[in-house]
């Protein structure tokens, strides 16, 4: 199976390699460029994903960083990790959430599994996330933890 991880922080790269351990291909995307160079290089930007196992994931081949939203039209599952944090009236900001979603409608394939795992409050999978990827015209499947 082919998966997209949208986010490569602290939730989508463990994620990520996760998903390479169990043997599936996985496109571990971030927008941020230096971070997907670091990424790439073998360092892990985060404690919880040793340099060791990052560099075993890209030498398998079934793992690679990108900064870019392509491979979402060859991938079977999409998993949206991008940060939700509060505004200054301590409300949600989905400035990240909307610009992942948004990216992903213009690439999705019919048929594509979405999880939404950014912390979100109620209603948002069912209103911001599925309006937005309506817009694709493609029937696909949306499911949130």
């Amino acid at each position: 199976m082919k998966v997209s991880v949208v986010g490569q922080g602290y939730v989508g790269l463990p994620l990520a390699i996760a998903c390479t351990r169990a043997g599936h291909r996985v496109f571990g995307i971030d927008t941020n460029q230096s971070h997907v160079e670091k990424i790439s290089s073998g360092s892990s930007p985060i404690g919880d994903i040793s340099d060791e196992q990052l560099i075993e994931a890209l030498r398998s081949g079934q793992y690679s960083a990108e900064n870019n939203f392509e491979a979402i039209t060859q991938s079977d599952v999409v998993v949206i990790c991008v940060p939700t944090p509060l505004n200054t009236e301590r409300k949600p900001d989905h400035t990240y959430l909307l610009s992942s979603i948004t990216s992903i409608a213009e690439k999705l394939s019919a048929e594509t599994l979405i999880i939404n795992e950014s912390t979100v409050s109620p209603g948002t999978t069912r209103g911001l996330i599925k309006e937005t990827l309506d817009k694709a015209g493609v029937p696909y499947e949306l499911a949130y933890s």
